[in-house]
């Protein structure tokens, strides 16, 4: 997987919805980047509300980042397929773009605790504003914020729908993906 964090002003945008196996998701982009990831929900029409209430010009776009909705869509499957993707990252500064650059090494299956992403962000005492970092990152499963934990081993807060329960089943789900990477 090659992603890469860019920091640029907002383009218009455009939304789509993809089926998985959990539901229905959205993402939101540009022309060539991606904004934000709305994990599945059970219905379109709450998925919907929330796209136009963070994005109110935004337009619908079937064919938009078609590689990435694959590689949800896979995902959801229990399968990893390789990406190359351009995320926009405008929405947070210096700090938080270490710290997603460093949560998108996290692999599945792996687990990091706050305090040990703040250690390799370089801030070793920032644990909390990590956590902060987190519950605002916009494009989840691609930074994986539901990969970072307390450190006592508790799986902690989640700010997707479904809180904990969802994080908790993004990372049992991740134990039983496939191992190896597939091309379609």
């Amino acid at each position: 997987m090659e992603i890469t964090l860019v920091n640029t002003p907002k383009q218009p945008t455009y939304y789509c919805l993809l089926d998985t196996e959990w539901g229905i998701a959205g993402l939101v982009a540009d022309e060539s980047l991606l904004h934000r990831i709305y994990l599945p929900e059970k219905t379109d029409k709450s998925l919907l509300k929330k796209i136009t209430h963070h994005n109110p010009q935004t337009k619908h776009r079937k064919q938009l980042l078609v590689d990435l909705q694959s590689y949800i869509q896979q995902y959801y499957l229990g399968n990893i397929i390789d990406l190359t993707l351009n995320i926009n990252i405008s929405w947070t500064k210096d700090f938080g773009h270490r710290v997603l650059s460093e949560c998108i090494n996290i692999l599945p299956g792996q687990t990091l605790s706050y305090g040990e992403l703040a250690n390799r962000s370089g801030h070793p005492n920032a644990a909390r504003a990590v956590g902060s970092v987190m519950a605002n990152n916009q494009t989840p499963l691609i930074i994986p914020c539901h990969r970072v934990t307390r450190s006592d081993g508790i799986i902690g807060n989640y700010s997707a729908v479904g809180g904990s329960a969802t994080k908790k089943d993004l990372l049992e789900h991740e134990k039983k993906l496939s191992q190896h990477t597939i091309t379609l």
